[in-house]
């Protein structure tokens, strides 16, 4: 997980923050979910995205909010099946 983090997040000027005109709403941010290789597609995800989806709205969260990259196919497709839709792109040109 730490190693995952240190390659998507860490140092990068586009981390997340949250938007200060966002009053009104609550959101939880899911940062990393991980699930190894051998233990995939036995309903480890979604057990943890559900765990994860019920202590925010616990909390008082309204919705969450996750990066996933558009490289990822896989996790697009498991996000999609949870209910998750895309919000916005972020585009990038390498100059």
């Amino acid at each position: 997980m730490a190693q995952v983090h240190a390659l998507h997040v860490v140092g990068r000027p586009d981390r997340y923050h949250p938007s200060l005109l966002a009053v009104e709403e609550r959101t939880a941010y899911l940062e990393d979910l991980c699930v190894s290789e051998p233990f995939r597609r036995r309903g480890i995800g979604r057990m943890l995205f559900e765990t994860a989806s019920a202590r925010a709205k616990e909390r008082g969260a309204q919705r969450m909010d996750l990066k996933v990259w558009e490289f990822n196919e896989p996790a697009r497709k498991f996000y999609a099946s949870l209910g998750m839709s895309t919000q916005c792109r972020i585009l990038e040109k390498e100059l």
